[in-house]
């Protein structure tokens, strides 16, 4: 039986394992159904809670006092129901034997998983693909622009307009200093 509920907490893997929510339901399909058309109001009904709760659940209980609790109904009512288009269309689950499934819905559940897995690999590799592509285009953008600057020169190759340059970028502000010192004593400044 397929997980039905989410227990790791996670967005990635909630949306992993939500469910589909709705089923292939082909109307002609059913009214074309001997069965169908034979069947009461009541059957047609019950067929198609049972084809909700199946497709929520993935099986029912096999039980019919227990099927009967969880539909909501008592035990004389779903026995009444219970005919030929719910036993033609309702089978025993291959997973659990106290369980009654609609293979036509595991089905439809295993090929919609199947192709949700698919769909969700191609986007993992295309994302992959196009943030390798974003990294090597800032790898290369930043190669560049290293390139651009030209060779760095150690501080002991720099001139001496450099060194000032460089120490008044870091912060070092010596001739500034002293030329407000000087202000600051009333010499006026050169």
């Amino acid at each position: 039986m397929m997980p039905t509920n989410n227990t790791s907490g996670t967005a990635s893997s909630e949306m992993q394992s939500r469910r589909p929510p709705a089923f292939q339901c082909y109307a002609s399909d059913y009214i074309a159904q001997e069965e169908y058309a034979l069947a009461s109001l009541d059957e047609r009904g019950l067929l198609f809670t049972l084809l909700n709760q199946c497709w929520v659940n993935d099986s029912v209980p096999a039980d019919m006092a227990k099927l009967s609790k969880l539909l909501g109904i008592s035990a004389s009512e779903l026995q009444s129901a219970y005919g030929n288009l719910i036993k033609k269309n309702l089978s025993g689950d291959p997973e659990a034997s106290d369980r009654l499934s609609v293979p036509e819905l595991l089905r439809q559940m295993s090929d919609m998983r199947a192709r949700s897995a698919k769909w969700s690999e191609s986007g993992r590799k295309g994302g992959k693909a196009t943030q390798d592509r974003i990294g090597n285009q800032r790898l290369l953008s930043s190669h560049d622009s290293s390139l651009a600057k030209g060779s760095e020169k150690s501080r002991d190759e720099l001139s001496g307009d450099e060194k000032k340059r460089s120490d008044s970028e870091k912060g070092n502000h010596k001739d500034d200093d002293e030329w407000l010192k000087d202000f600051d004593d009333g010499e006026p400044p050169l």
